[in-house]
C-alpha cells in the first residue's frame, strides 16, 4: 500500500470515528486547517478522506461551504435501517454460533468484562460495542456481510452517540452482550436471537423516547 494511501485511510478513520463518537456534531463544518492541526496530517490525505466520507453519507461537500457533517436519518428511515440490519445480523450471528470455539468465547467474554469495567466511561462505550459485534462477524467469516452492516451502522451511529449513550443504555446493552455470549456457549438459538433483537431494539426505543416518536416494538 502506498504511503499516501495509508495516510488517507488513517485520516478517514480518525474523522469517521470523530463523527460517530459525537466529537463532530451534525451540521458542523470540517475545516481543513483545523483538521490538519488536529490529525497531524497534510491536506492531501485529509481531502481524500473527506471525499470518501462524502460517498459513505457521513458528510456532504457543499460548494463554497466545505465539508458539513450530515444530519442523521429520519425516525422512519432509522426503523427501516434497524429492520434491515436485524435481518442480516441474525444470519451472521447464527453462523458465528455454529463456528465459535473456546478461544472465541474467551475473547467475547473478555470484551463484555472490559465494557462492564469501563461502564462509567461513556466515550469508550461505542468502541467496545462495535468491537463486540465486529468480532461476531469475524467468527462467522462473512466479511462482505460485515461491510454491509458497517455501512448501515454509519447512518445511525451519529444519532445514537448524540442522543442515547447514557448509563441505562450502556448497562442494558452490556447485559444483552453477556446473554449473547452465554447463548453461543449453550448453543441456544432462541436465546441468541431474542437477545440480539433486544440489543438492537433498545437503541430504537431510546431514540423514540428522546425524540417524541412512537414506541419501538
Amino acid at each position: 500500500m502506498k504511503k499516501s494511501t495509508t495516510k488517507s485511510l488513517i485520516a478517514y478513520k480518525m474523522i469517521r470515528d470523530g463523527i460517530l463518537s459525537g466529537e463532530f456534531l451534525p451540521g458542523s463544518r470540517l475545516i481543513l486547517s483545523e483538521l490538519e492541526q488536529k490529525l497531524g496530517l497534510g491536506r492531501g490525505p485529509i481531502r481524500d478522506a473527506l471525499m470518501r466520507l462524502d460517498r459513505s453519507g457521513l458528510i456532504e461537500n457543499i460548494p463554497f461551504k466545505g465539508a458539513i457533517v450530515k444530519s442523521p436519518p429520519s425516525l422512519q428511515e432509522l426503523e427501516y435501517i434497524y429492520t434491515t440490519r436485524l435481518t442480516i445480523e441474525r444470519l451472521a450471528i447464527a453462523e458465528a454460533m455454529s463456528k465459535a470455539n473456546t478461544h472465541h468465547l474467551s475473547s467475547l467474554q473478555k470484551m463484555v468484562n472490559t465494557s462492564l469495567k469501563e461502564i462509567n466511561i461513556p466515550q469508550n462505550f461505542y468502541f467496545h460495542d462495535r468491537k463486540f459485534h465486529a468480532y461476531l462477524y469475524t467468527i462467522a467469516n462473512m466479511p462482505h456481510i460485515q461491510d454491509i452492516i458497517n455501512i448501515l451502522n454509519e447512518h445511525i451511529d451519529i444519532f445514537l452517540n448524540t442522543h442515547i449513550y447514557g448509563y441505562d443504555y450502556r448497562e442494558e446493552s452490556i447485559l444483552h452482550h453477556q446473554n449473547i455470549v452465554d447463548a453461543i456457549r449453550e448453543k441456544d438459538e432462541e436465546k441468541l436471537f431474542s437477545n440480539l433483537e433486544a440489543n438492537m431494539t433498545i437503541g430504537l426505543k431510546y431514540l423514540y423516547s428522546r425524540l417524541g416518536g412512537k414506541e419501538a416494538v
